[in-house]
């Protein structure tokens, strides 16, 4: 009798106890819910910044050998380092991008021990607007186009100097409405639009164009001023989340006797992300200035790449 007299207060006891250490569980639950319910009410109150910066940066190589190779060629490695970047600000009606493109690479021909330049960009534009209605903003636009080091015309011998750090450079002063239908597609329209053309070396004046009418070098020759239209079509498009393509296109025409000789430069970008790191990349330059004389006359002007090397995207 004493056995099951025991056994039920042990009983009773193991209950009271764990019924007790269950109400402190409920009440510890409780406590913990009401604690994330107000950080999270606290969370939402923070405001999220107006501002959006994205880019890319990374190295892309290629190399040749030949070995006994009757068709010809010539030993060599090319190496190209890019960066760019896109700041945006968009707050209210106010819309505000300002871009960056830097570019520099070089070939290697190994057997001559020779160094050339292949690639050479600097590329800033920023362009502010203020929207007139969901597709439609009132904009002005400036940018600044040049070159990091000297440029060469190896048919020559010996190879003459085409081109240095700001000579040439070209600016663009624009005020005008930007058209954007959709978040990957814009097209700025501008009948005010100051084009200024910098050429720091004397010996390439006449090359880039820093003459008047009557073909005499002006005074001071490094800067000129034209007047005219312009016109810029932008799309940066992910076709996938592996696939990206980038193209910009500006048009502008002077307001002088040379009205509708139009000068043109189209940069064309396909990337393709392989992994993490490594990318690959299809690049096209197409440029056309009246005033840049090639062989004494103005040519248009093209570069193609195909690429593959290591990068990161931020």
């Amino acid at each position: 009798m004493k056995h099951y007299l025991f056994t039920l207060l042990f009983i009773c006891c193991l209950y009271t106890t764990s019924y007790a250490q269950l109400d402190i569980v409920e009440d510890h639950v409780k406590e913990s819910t009401k604690l994330m319910k107000e950080i999270s009410k606290d969370s939402s109150k923070v405001k999220e910044t107006p501002w959006s910066i994205k880019g890319n940066t990374g190295i892309n190589f290629s190399q040749a050998s030949f070995v006994n190779w009757v068709a010809g060629g010539d030993n060599s490695f090319t190496g190209t380092a890019y960066f760019n970047v896109r700041a945006s600000y968009i707050q209210g009606r106010s819309a505000w991008n300002t871009d960056l493109s830097l570019e520099y690479g070089g070939l290697w021909l190994i057997d001559n021990n020779e160094y050339r330049k292949n690639s050479d960009k600097i590329d800033f534009a920023t362009k502010y607007g203020y929207a007139m209605n969901k597709t439609l903003f009132a904009s002005g636009l400036f940018d600044f186009k040049t070159q990091f080091s000297e440029g060469y015309d190896y048919k020559t011998s010996p190879a003459t100097i085409t081109s240095r750090f700001v000579a040439p450079a070209y600016s663009k002063l624009s005020i005008g409405l930007d058209y954007k239908p959709t978040k990957v597609f814009s097209l700025f329209m501008s009948p005010i639009t100051g084009k200024m053309t910098f050429v720091s070396d004397n010996s390439l004046a006449i090359k880039y164009g820093m003459v008047d009418e009557n073909n005499v070098i002006l005074n001071p020759f490094w800067f000129k001023i034209e007047p005219g239209a312009f016109l810029k079509a932008d799309v940066n498009w992910d076709i996938t989340s592996n696939i990206n393509l980038n193209t910009k296109a500006d048009f502008f025409t002077a307001y002088d006797n040379s009205f509708g000789d139009i000068d043109i430069n189209w940069d064309l970008v396909v990337s393709m992300k392989v992994n993490q790191f490594i990318r690959t990349s299809i690049s096209t330059s197409l440029k056309y200035d009246k005033d840049i004389l090639i062989e004494g006359t103005p040519k248009v002007q093209f570069r193609e790449i195909i690429a593959l090397g290591i990068g990161y995207s931020f």
